[in-house]
């Protein structure tokens, strides 16, 4: 099964198709009906600050270990190795490139490391993460940005 996602709710197709499912497995007798079980006040409820992207951090600090990226970049000083330190990233993300939050920043970062080069630091060092899922794009940024 794929990863439940973090602060969603199922979209109305999959509902339908999962009460289909139900109904004919015989798990159920009677289908309940998306717009009848899904409160708008409670999605605005769970929705997270608005970091852009939802992720969860926890999975992207382990994906951030397992691609290497500690080799490079800092997450518990400010001070820099052959990357820039992701520590206090999340204040100033936001600020880097006009027009672009700090999630856009963050995620555009690791896709296209290349498209705004740190002052101070060569372009072209760090290699492009474009490979990675959706999933792991999200929960990557998520966990750059909890750091402080």
């Amino acid at each position: 099964l794929p990863p439940f996602p973090t602060y969603t709710i199922t979209q109305e197709l999959a509902w339908d198709d999962t009460i289909a499912w139900l109904l004919a497995e015989d798990i159920v007798d009677n289908g309940a009906i998306y717009a009848d079980s899904v409160n708008p006040a409670f999605l605005d409820a769970i929705k997270p600050a608005d970091t852009g992207m939802m992720g969860d951090a926890e999975n992207g600090a382990a994906l951030f270990t397992r691609l290497g990226c500690t080799g490079c970049h800092a997450v518990d000083s400010p001070n820099a190795g052959v990357g820039p330190s992701m520590v206090g990233l999340a204040a100033i993300a936001g600020e880097r490139v006009a027009g672009l939050d700090a999630a856009t920043y963050v995620r555009q970062a690791i896709v296209e490391p290349g498209a705004y080069a740190v002052e101070g630091y060569a372009a072209g060092v760090m290699i492009a993460y474009d490979a990675l899922s959706e999933g792991e794009l999200n929960d990557l940024v998520a966990y750059i940005l909890s750091l402080e």
